[in-house]
């Protein structure tokens, strides 16, 4: 094997395989609108946002503040971190963004402090 060479998948180290039938992009690629999402680069790093709108390679993020439902951020994918919690953003004007993302932000903060 060459040097830096990594034996994936085949249950010697490297890469675990997938549960048959699953492929592996599917199984990662599980955006949705209303999540929550975190800048993972740029000047706006490690600001959470709600994702607003959803094409193939871009996300359009909103914070209900600078980043309006008629302005949204639009960011590829790479650079966003998901985090796992959904809200229902159908009905929701900038207000009602702002209250989700701070309600997040305070519930972010009690759990840093019981640790």
């Amino acid at each position: 094997m060459q040097k830096g060479a990594q034996n994936r998948g085949n249950g010697q180290g490297g890469i675990p395989e997938c549960p048959k039938g699953v492929d592996r992009e599917e199984e990662m690629d599980r955006w949705e609108i209303g999540m929550l999402a975190r800048s993972l680069a740029g000047h706006d790093k490690d600001r959470v946002y709600v994702i607003y709108s959803l094409e193939e390679a871009y996300v359009y993020l909103v914070d209900g503040e600078n980043r309006t439902r008629k302005k949204p951020k639009k960011k590829k994918k790479k650079h966003v971190q998901l985090i796992r919690r959904k809200y229902d953003t159908a009905q929701a004007d900038d207000i009602k963004i702002k209250r989700i993302l701070k309600e997040y932000r305070t519930q972010e903060r009690g759990m840093k402090e019981e640790s």
